[in-house]
Order: C-alpha cells, then structure tokens, then sequence
C-alpha cells in the first residue's frame, strides 16, 4: 500500500509537473505580460491555486488506477494506462474552466451584448478582463463552461460592429466547439503516445542505465508533437472563426477589427505565429472564401 502511494505521489508530481512546464512554456512564447494577466496564469496565487487543485486529482486518480495488480501489457493495463495520461487534458478542457468560471472576479457584461440573439441561443456568458490586454478568449467546452473574454482596452477601443466581429469571431469557436476538437486532439495523441512507450519504449530502455533520460526524452518528443498538431489546428480553427464572423456581420468588421487590433498591438497580428496565421493570410482567407460564396 505504501508503495503505492509513493508511486502514485511521484507519477502526479511527475506528470502535472511537465504539464504546468509545457504550458507555461508555450503561453509565455505566445503572449505578452498583460495577455497572461488576462488568463490569470501570471499571478503567484493563480498558479499555486492550479497546481494544487490538478495534482489533488491526479493523484486521487492514479491512487485508485495504481491499486490494481495489473500487468502493464494487458489491455486493461494499457486502458488504465492511457486513463492516466488523459486526466491532464480532460483537467485543462473540461474542468478548469468551469472553476474559472465559478471563481472569476472579471466583470460580467453578459447583458450587455443580449440584444445579439446568438448569445442567448447559445448559452454564452461574456466577461470584461480587469488587464489592459487588447485581445479576446472563447474557453469551456461543456455548455455551462462556454465563455468569451474581452479584454478592457479592446472593449473600450473597438467600437460597434468591430467589437461584435470579434465577439462573433469567439463565438465561432464555441459554435464550432473548436476546443472540444482540440481536446480529442490532445487525447488521441496522449493515448498513442502510451500505447507507444508501453509496446516498444519501455522494453528498450528497461534495462538502460540511463532509462529516466530516455523516458523524458520520449516524452519531450511527445510534447513537441503535441504542440505541432495542436498549432496546426488551431491555426486552422482561427480562419473558421473568422470566417464564421465574416458571415455573421457584413463581412469586412472582421478585417477591419483585426487591422485595429494589429495597429494597437504594434503590428503583432501582422506575424505569423506558432497557432495564429498572419494577418494577411486571415484577411485574404476571408475575402476568397466570401468571394467563392457570392459567386
């Protein structure tokens, strides 16, 4: 029994641990300081707050799965394998922002954009960020979770119907349920990462005298692969959006609110980034594919 708790305490540690590295990693090349204010990922509180709570899961859950004498290559050894690695994702997707949600001392605008029916239709709650961040955030998966985010200066600076493009344009995602999609995404290639270690990794390091360097090493590839398909997609999903936006309004609000944005930002919508196309490549998105629709 005590061997199990002390595995299933060094495995929680262990896989929160890379987890919270690789985001905060990924998020702190992606964004700027008044950008990770507005995802609350840069206060002290925030981070201890997450931490604890996700390895409080995970540990309970890798307590329970690591109960069972299971031999490792069985297949329910590897279903309880594979349910390990995906408390992570399922966390980040599922349950944080519901918490999010319930704690969140942003202001609730909600009603102030009730006169767009597609927010009552979809049951989307809109908040005011306290940061000065000029960007917006669709997050939740579940209906009750679905939120967009604004940040103040670009609710105080967008005005009309270049701030209802780009509220369209976060609802596009959630209509769309691009982070459901980014989710599966996640787990599928979770899972195919275990069945991988468990069928041809573990056996060829086993008897390594290096074997925790080749196992953070296949992990760290792993990783990268991740933020890869997950990138692409996103990359992907942002023109959906855009589009969706497009459609929604007169169609040039969206362009017009992401050259505004791009002024505001000193030009940083212009570059192309590891999960945004460039500006130009949105732009030119939306005009081909609204000229392939009149036509």
């Amino acid at each position: 029994m005590n061997a199990t708790i002390t595995n299933s305490f060094i495995m929680s540690l262990a896989l929160v641990g890379i987890n919270m590295s690789m985001k905060f990693l990924f998020i702190f090349l992606m964004t700027k300081g008044e950008e990770r204010k507005a995802l609350k990922i840069s206060e002290g509180k925030s981070i201890v707050y997450e931490f604890t709570i996700l390895f409080l899961i995970t540990f309970l859950v890798v307590s329970i799965l690591l109960s069972y004498q299971i031999e490792s290559l069985s297949i329910t050894g590897i279903v309880l394998a594979i349910m390990i690695v995906s408390i992570i994702p399922t966390y980040n997707y599922l349950i944080d922002p519901i918490v999010k949600y319930r704690l969140t001392k942003n202001n609730d605008v909600t009603e102030k954009y009730r006169y767009l029916p597609i927010i009552n239709k979809q049951s989307i709650r809109i908040f005011e960020s306290s940061s000065n961040v000029i960007n917006a955030f669709a997050t939740g998966v579940v209906p009750y979770s679905k939120t967009i985010i604004l940040g103040k200066t670009l609710a105080q600076v967008l005005k009309g119907n270049e701030l209802e493009a780009v509220i369209y344009h976060e609802i596009g995602h959630l209509r769309s349920n691009h982070l459901l999609k980014l989710y599966l995404i996640n787990l599928s290639v979770n899972a195919m990462g275990m069945v991988a270690f468990v069928f041809f990794v573990q056996e060829f390091i086993r008897n390594s005298s290096f074997a925790p360097l080749w196992v953070g090493l296949y992990w760290a590839i792993m990783a990268a692969i991740l933020i890869f398909f997950s990138s692409a997609y996103q990359r992907r999903f942002e023109k959906e959006a855009d589009l969706f936006s497009a459609k929604s309004t007169t169609g040039s609000d969206i362009i017009n609110a992401l050259k505004r944005i791009d002024e505001l930002t000193n030009g940083k919508a212009s570059k192309k980034a590891l999960n945004y196309p460039s500006l130009k490549n949105r732009i030119q998105h939306v005009e081909r594919k609204l000229l392939e629709n009149i036509n």
